[in-house]
């Protein structure tokens, strides 16, 4: 019996020995997930140089959510946004991140694309008015990415939806009266083109930047001018 479990003994010390000087270690990608979840935003950005498949599970949204939601809640952000001078398509943005109990800080700029317009939920939302690109930035990640080419020309309001856990980006056409408002959703991989949205017209009111999302719902104001030249506004939501 004795010399039984010497036996056993020695072979289990053989494959541990085995594993360890072993090359490869195989872990599970569920496994990979829940640990780059715990990691700091920091860390994320230098391990996406590793593999492109670890550079495609950080770039996933459920990760960037769960990042943007535990610093948000935690930790202070310090967001500035700069133009650059005689250049309104290019903006600087200055992300200051602090720890609590801690004096260390660590301060990010980086030139991010097209004119900043709205940041909502760990992501900035940039175009600007008469050009067909909208780029999203994130901050976490420190990436960008162009949605395709509007087939319109108008103003974007961008939102989160927290129950489909998606993002959305409106576009408001400036010829209400003729064109239809389109919708992008991100994170869908059935989504490759802008979406017409049926029965969803402003008439004769324009939209006025300067849009909020409360709740996975955007707000934004549209202002109509009257026979008098008289503004009348009113609060739209989508």
């Amino acid at each position: 019996m004795k010399r039984k479990r010497e036996k056993n003994s020695r072979k289990t010390s053989r494959s541990m020995k085995r594993l360890l000087h072993s090359r490869f270690i195989y872990i599970p990608q569920d496994l990979t997930v829940e640990v780059l979840k715990k990691l700091p935003a920091k860390s994320l950005v230098r391990f996406q140089c590793v593999s492109k498949l670890w550079s495609s599970i950080i770039s996933r949204q459920v990760i960037e959510s769960n990042i943007v939601t535990r610093s948000l809640t935690r930790d202070a952000h310090f967001i500035l946004i700069f133009r650059l001078r005689n250049n309104v398509y290019k903006h600087i943005l200055a992300f200051l991140h602090t720890f609590p109990g801690n004096i260390e800080k660590e301060s990010v700029v980086t030139l991010i694309p097209q004119s900043f317009r709205q940041y909502v939920c760990g992501l900035f939302c940039c175009f600007y008015n008469w050009d067909p690109e909208v780029a999203i930035y994130n901050p976490t990640t420190r990436q960008s990415f162009r949605l395709p080419i509007m087939t319109a020309m108008g103003t974007c309001f961008f939102g989160y939806d927290p129950i489909e856990n998606q993002y959305k980006v409106l576009l408001i056409p400036f010829h209400t009266m003729k064109q239809a408002c389109q919708v992008f959703i991100m994170g869908n991989p059935t989504t490759k083109q802008w979406r017409n949205i049926q029965g969803v017209r402003l008439g004769s009111h324009s939209p006025l930047l300067g849009g909020v999302c409360v709740n996975g719902a955007i707000y934004f104001r549209a202002e109509a001018k009257t026979v008098l030249y008289e503004s009348t506004f009113i609060l739209m939501s989508f």
